[in-house]
């Protein structure tokens, strides 16, 4: 369960086949957090890696409500490169890595079902509320944190009709991390 990237004949790099998600990118079974002493994100965000948005760049200077608007409305317009741009660099992997085909890399498809920019076929945000993980009590006042979670009432259609509810309302949990290029949506889902 071996994958090894070879370029020109030349093995560039080479990974365990069940450590995927974490880029453990050593045969000796060490991910990337024990070669660099950073998480992916942490990485990406040392390295200025997503941090060019081109023409989406104004995605930066947005709020965290703003972002969630920003995405939702780019999946209304169907703007799946303007809706990866508000994810962050752990759920475009993810989006990436995960139930992808054997003897694949990645999903092509950047995971259909399994990218947030792409599972969501219509969105239409009616309520925002940044909560308290641990006590459930709404937060007023987000100070200098770096990470919230959201709750957010919308009418929504995935292309996963197990999720959507017959009226097509939902409750959904977002979380969002800050990042040097503004704020940017880590999950959605169903639970916090």
């Amino acid at each position: 369960n071996l994958v090894l990237l070879v370029q020109s004949g030349n093995t560039v790099g080479a990974w365990l086949e069940f450590n995927i998600q974490s880029i453990g990118p050593s045969i000796k079974k060490r991910s990337l957090t024990d070669i660099t002493g950073l998480t992916f994100e942490e990485w990406t965000e040392r390295e200025g890696l997503f941090a060019e948005e081109g023409e989406n760049g104004d995605l930066a200077s947005l709020g965290h409500f703003e972002l969630l608007d920003a995405f939702f409305q780019a999946i209304q317009d169907g703007n799946h490169t303007r809706a990866r741009a508000c994810l962050n660099p752990n759920a475009l992997l993810t989006a990436l890595t995960v139930n992808r085909q054997m003897h694949q890399l990645y999903n092509p498809d950047f995971g259909g079902e399994n990218a947030l920019s792409e599972s969501i076929v219509e969105a239409k945000p009616t309520s925002y509320k940044v909560m308290d993980y641990d006590t459930g009590l709404e937060i007023k006042d987000i100070g200098d944190r770096t990470t919230l979670n959201i709750v957010v009432d919308l009418y929504m259609k995935s292309l996963n009709p197990v999720f959507n509810t017959q009226d097509g309302r939902e409750t959904r949990f977002a979380v969002l991390t800050k990042h040097a290029n503004g704020w940017k949506i880590g999950g959605f889902g169903t639970g916090p």
